[in-house]
């Protein structure tokens, strides 16, 4: 678990490395201020994703210029161009995925280096070894992945293993007061990180409940009891990010198994929640 104040390091919020993900990607959570725009630059071996927390972004990805407003998420193909900043009154926070894991030994080798005092020359020659290039090396027909932002209580975020090319899936959901608990549930088959982008929740591991505000990542092994539940007044944004993908489709699948974490399928229902929690990989454990 890390929590909002903690994972700093030399500017960055580092959430879960490839030691983490079994190599399937590498988390981090930034916040910048109005105006701050990085260098354009594309990578050799990642795919980028950005996942706008809060406030706004506009993403430059080769050709393509998108504005990201809270809830929106964007993946640039590895390869491409691109840049990314905030804009509008105030700042933003949001969430980044390179996959694969890999990249966040060129962000721990770049803060050596500069302890170091190394040179710009030095810098430079390791973050060609990384795949960091300052020009576009993919095809003109790649293009990004974009979910702008909607209203998630209605048509909430899902991004597929097809979106990013077998890393992870995204289920993202709306938790309101007064709501009930997610079911203790066990998955056989992925790790599943839970963040919460805005509100505040609650999470349940092992029997042992902890308070998850805003900023938390939490990452549960597959093989571990968990739950979570809304805390507080008002709405919460919460993305459940599971990996390998794959359960994203028996949940888009099966209504009767999407009711069935919130509530005890009814008697009727129950054969046809058992056969798909079977598929999923997924058991009960209340």
């Amino acid at each position: 678990m890390v929590r909002p104040d903690e994972g700093m390091a030399g500017g960055f919020r580092y959430l879960a490395t490839g030691e983490h993900t079994r190599g399937a990607y590498f988390a981090l959570e930034l916040e910048g201020p109005p105006g701050r725009a990085g260098v354009g630059h594309s990578h050799d071996f990642e795919d980028e994703a950005e996942y706008v927390a809060t406030g706004a972004r506009e993403i430059h990805v080769d050709d393509t210029l998108l504005r990201a407003p809270a809830g929106s998420f964007v993946l640039v193909p590895r390869g491409s161009l691109h840049d990314m900043w905030t804009v509008g009154s105030g700042p933003s926070r949001y969430l980044h995925l390179f996959s694969p894991a890999g990249i966040e030994n060129w962000f721990f080798e770049r803060a050596r280096l500069q302890a170091s005092g190394a040179t710009a020359d030095e810098l430079s020659a390791a973050r060609t070894r990384h795949g960091v290039r300052g020009e576009r090396t993919s095809a003109p027909s790649v293009l990004p992945y974009a979910v702008l932002s909607r209203d998630a209580a209605e048509d909430p975020l899902v991004v597929r293993g097809g979106d990013t090319n077998g890393a992870y899936a995204i289920l993202g959901f709306t938790s309101v007061a007064g709501g009930p608990p997610v079911r203790p549930h066990v998955h056989r088959n992925e790790e599943e990180a839970f963040y919460v982008a805005d509100g505040e929740m609650t999470i349940t591991l092992a029997g042992e409940t902890h308070a998850a505000p805003a900023g938390t990542f939490v990452l549960v092994p597959r093989g571990t009891v968990h739950s979570y539940a809304h805390r507080g007044d008002g709405t919460a944004r919460v993305l459940l990010i599971v990996s390998p993908p794959g359960f994203e489709r028996h949940f888009e699948e099966s209504p009767a198994l999407r009711s069935a974490f919130l509530a005890r399928p009814a008697p009727e229902a129950e054969s046809e929640v058992e056969a798909a929690s079977e598929r999923a990989g997924l058991r009960w454990a209340d």
